[in-house]
């Protein structure tokens, strides 16, 4: 039997070095990353709002609002929040030449540090809490290991709970679906996995890996394309019921490029575009940077869909989880953005 002290250093120890390494991974990606700034772009424009009424178009960029010259989306806000009711002048550049609209802001309802946002968060770090152990027990993974590192990791608190990110339900409905479909529940599993699609569609790379899942690790050919077939027909059916119901349509698959409009040096693609761009402009070559990036760009999202396709069609030896892990790697170093949450 060990010391008292010694099992007590030992007990520390765990949370003691999931905090020191919460310390050294925010140090690393805020020294890469630096403040995340936001371009002063118009992405969306709600139906009704006084920015439609005033003219204002998505893509349009602001360049100074009553006078005042503003470089990112936070000086807007800054400069707008706060003048309901009060008339406003924004100069914003559409299509290379400035225009002039004005604009009178209404004062909306906003939620508060325990509203909706916070709700969902922490909706979605209880399905984890829930769900993660059982789905490690299926996957031959000690429960409280699994738990330790998924979810009570100070990441986890830090970037779902304060940031209150729509990821945090999206990942928690991912992996309680996946454990349904675990346990012989497929049907309730992939409903849960295509909800986890309505709050974000990237969570469609979940899905193929469920119908894996649901056909198991002896599957043939023949019955795993019968499970993905039942699948991809239960998440259409149950992605076209969400959209009737909240009446939303797909007006939303233009938002999807949104991501794509934000350069950052921790995107993989992003950064060696940025490289050859300033590399080229040395050698005299032209400042081809935003052609290299958007070129490379393609070029890294085919070669992850590739990826996907072979980790999904070729398990070899591979659970379901653990290729869903590799394909989630794959497109967040390949994807267009990264953000820190990712």
């Amino acid at each position: 039997t060990q010391p008292i002290w010694k099992r007590a250093l030992t007990v520390f120890a765990g949370p003691a070095f999931n905090f020191l390494l919460t310390i050294a991974v925010f140090a690393v990606l805020f020294a890469a990353y630096g403040r995340y700034v936001s371009e002063p772009m118009v992405a969306a424009v709600t139906a009704g709002s006084p920015a439609e009424q005033a003219g204002i178009m998505p893509g349009d960029r602001f360049v100074s609002v009553d006078g005042v010259k503003v470089d990112t989306f936070a000086d807007v806000q800054r400069l707008v929040s706060g003048r309901a009711g009060d008339t406003i002048t924004f100069v914003m550049l559409r299509d290379g030449r400035e225009v002039t609209v004005v604009a009178t802001p209404k004062l909306m309802e906003q939620e508060d540090a325990l509203g909706n946002k916070v709700k969902l968060a922490v909706i979605g770090v209880v399905l984890m809490a829930w769900y993660v152990p059982r789905l490690a027990f299926l996957c031959g993974i000690r429960a409280p290991k699994a738990l330790w590192l998924g979810v009570m990791n100070p990441l986890v608190l830090a970037l779902f709970v304060l940031s209150t990110h729509n990821d945090a339900l999206m990942i928690g409905l991912i992996v309680a679906g996946l454990t349904l479909v675990g346990e012989r529940r497929p049907v309730l599993g992939v409903l849960l996995v295509t909800a986890a699609v309505a709050i974000k569609p990237v969570a469609l790379v979940a899905l193929p890996f469920a119908g894996l899942l649901w056909a198991g690790s002896r599957a043939d050919v023949r019955r795993r394309v019968l499970r993905w077939v039942q699948t991809g027909a239960i998440a259409v059916g149950a992605f076209a019921v969400f959209t009737a119901v909240v009446g939303t349509g797909f007006g939303w698959l233009a938002a999807l490029s949104t991501p794509g409009q934000v350069t950052t040096w921790l995107s993989p693609p992003c950064a060696l575009g940025m490289v050859l761009g300033r590399l080229g402009d040395h050698l005299g070559l032209g400042d081809h940077t935003d052609q290299l990036i958007s070129v490379l760009r393609v070029v890294a999202m085919l070669v992850a869909g590739i990826i996907l396709a072979r980790l999904a069609i070729k398990p070899e030896g591979r659970t379901p989880v653990r290729g869903l892990v590799l394909a989630f790697t794959a497109l967040v170093l390949l994807g267009p953005t990264f953000q820190t949450w990712y």
